[in-house]
């Protein structure tokens, strides 16, 4: 095999000239468009709170997070989730074509009884990410900029039998990680 690429090393030489070309300028096209949309929007990257997916047919895109990274710094208790925390964290999409999305989320660890979701915009309370993400599918225009925005907070409650539980929950549980996983299709 290696004599096929020394007595054609012209051609493999081309070849990957080529292909190189045509992976950066497609590359350049694609990271100009994002920088562009970004520019626009204001999206920081490097906010763990802003999550930016670019939907494409048939593929997946995921980011981790913990919830802790998107804590209202104001109810922030011992740098960690606790009851009376609350927080925000927002989904950006991009496509460069008109395209049908998934979200879905997968927990990767317990998470407390009492911590509540919604989206922002609607009225309805969720239990968990796995039921919120019955309500993220849809879809997206080309070029556009969707953005999701949920809320969750960890109701403080003076009922006995909830500050049993979130006293049980706040000592098992030090942060709440999970994966949000972005599906596009036609």
């Amino acid at each position: 095999m290696f004599a096929f690429f020394k007595s054609n090393k012209k051609f493999f030489d081309d070849n990957l000239i080529f292909f190189k070309l045509f992976d950066s300028s497609l590359f350049n096209q694609l990271a100009t468009k994002d920088d562009e949309v970004i520019a626009n929007r204001q999206i920081n990257l490097e906010n763990p709170s802003e999550l930016f997916f670019h939907v494409e047919y048939d593929n997946t895109d995921f980011k981790k997070i913990n919830l802790a990274d998107t804590i209202n710094k104001d109810t922030l208790v011992k740098e960690k989730i606790a009851p009376g925390t609350k927080g925000n964290f927002k989904i950006f999409l991009l496509s460069n074509k008109d395209i049908e999305y998934t979200i879905n989320f997968i927990s990767l660890n317990s998470k407390p009884k009492n911590l509540m979701f919604e989206i922002e915009g609607r009225n309805e309370e969720y239990q968990s990410l796995e039921d919120l993400q019955e309500d993220l599918i849809g879809s997206i225009n080309e070029n556009e900029v969707k953005t999701i925005s949920i809320n969750w907070y960890w109701k403080y409650d003076n009922n006995s039998k909830e500050d049993i539980q979130d006293t049980k929950d706040g000592r098992e549980i030090q942060k709440y990680n999970f994966e949000i996983f972005v599906k596009g299709s036609y």
